[in-house]
């Protein structure tokens, strides 16, 4: 069962506000076991409304559309889905009196333009809302189903949750059961990666995609089967074969981070300790986020020379326990992006590698960070545990 997503609003396509009406809906709709066939954005514009759901209703079993509910003139989608679905709209006295009632409670003059959230399309099934003023409401279009929800966050999450998924069980039935394997990579690129598992890229059950981050690389597997049993073994079985084309550069899987698989490498008895400049403790804080006191802290300073501060703290942690590893980053910018620069020493053993990343200023800390540890968990895969 395919269902296409539509948010409503000029703030969405103006880029004023982030949408995490998508976010919220895409999620609970896979989670529920429906696939998502297609993800639309449109200003308030009538016209392009009604486009985008007849678009939306030819091609797919549901829609959800939220947004533009709202009683002003720039909230056109009752009249846009009336329009798509070739019906009036139909003024529900029952929905006047909720509104009514609403604006009564919170001891607020009601306006008379809230009396547009009180029509509906002929035909249409009201949702109701109990956060807002805005009722939503259910609509066949065509051969699918429409259901439109306010574009307020709060009142949008609690119609899905306790309106629409209900209602799309009731139609449809219980969706697929769905999982998802998250394969976390080193420094490999997603052109050398897919280079080696293209052949599962194709797949179209289970999906396989590359989803590139600060100097990291995930491979995303998508199993949809009748039963959990089913998604588990087609998961299992392209998990063997990518592991074993990619064998070498994977940190983890899912919640497992790279952070944690360094501080699982140290050594019995190991300990690490970091100093950083111009990263705004991005090293620290990502160690500091795993439960490991093998991670002893980090000295975070805003300049340069980090090989004899990284020294430094090595002698104020000698005192406590010995230090066996450390960890040292520079981060300085440089024309069209920045420098970063690590320091690794390991049983008084120092070595040192520099890499250049042009990347923009917001990513910097990070992936320098993330660079960091990759040397690191390289480092400690070499080295013998005791």
């Amino acid at each position: 069962m395919d269902v296409e997503i539509i948010v409503i609003g000029d703030e969405l396509i103006l880029g004023t506000i982030a949408d995490t009406n998508t976010q919220f809906i895409a999620r609970a709709l896979c989670e529920s076991g429906y696939r998502v066939r297609r993800v639309t954005a449109v200003g308030d514009d009538p016209g392009r409304i009604i486009g985008a759901l007849k678009h939306a209703a030819a091609e797919s079993d549901a829609v959800i559309a939220a947004g533009g509910l709202g009683p002003t003139v720039d909230d056109p989608t009752r009249e846009a889905a009336a329009a798509a679905a070739g019906v009036e709209l139909v003024f529900h006295p029952e929905l006047w009196e909720a509104i009514t009632a609403r604006f009564r409670g919170l001891g607020r003059a009601l306006p008379e333009n809230n009396r547009k959230q009180a029509h509906l399309p002929a035909g249409a099934a009201a949702l109701p809302n109990p956060f807002g003023t805005a009722p939503g409401f259910s609509l066949a279009l065509g051969r699918s189903v429409l259901f439109a929800v306010p574009g307020v966050p709060s009142e949008m999450e609690a119609m899905i949750t306790g309106q629409v998924l209900p209602a799309l069980r009731a139609r449809f039935g219980d969706g697929q059961v769905i999982h998802t394997r998250t394969i976390h990579v080193d420094g490999l690129g997603e052109s050398m990666i897919d280079e080696r598992i293209g052949r599962w890229e194709r797949s179209e059950n289970p999906t396989v995609g590359l989803m590139a981050h600060a100097g990291l690389t995930d491979i995303r597997i998508v199993a949809r089967a009748a039963d959990e049993a089913g998604a588990r073994k087609l998961i299992a079985d392209a998990e063997e074969d990518i592991r074993s084309s990619i064998a070498g550069h994977i940190l983890g899987a899912d919640g497992e981070t790279l952070a944690g698989a360094v501080l699982g490498l140290l050594p019995k008895d190991g300990s690490l300790v970091t100093a950083e400049s111009g990263t705004g403790g991005a090293l620290a804080g990502m160690l500091g986020l795993e439960s490991s006191g093998a991670f002893r802290g980090g000295l975070v300073q805003g300049q340069t020379g980090l090989e004899t501060r990284t020294a430094e703290i090595l002698r104020e942690w000698q005192s406590a326990r010995q230090a066996t590893h450390a960890a040292g980053l520079d981060l300085s910018p440089v024309t069209g992006g920045f420098r970063s620069e690590y320091i690794l020493i390991a049983d008084g053993k120092e070595t040192r590698k520099q890499r250049t990343h042009l990347v923009p200023y917001a990513m910097a800390s990070r992936w320098a960070a993330n660079t960091a540890l990759t040397a690191l968990w390289n480092l400690l895969r070499d080295t013998p545990s005791e």
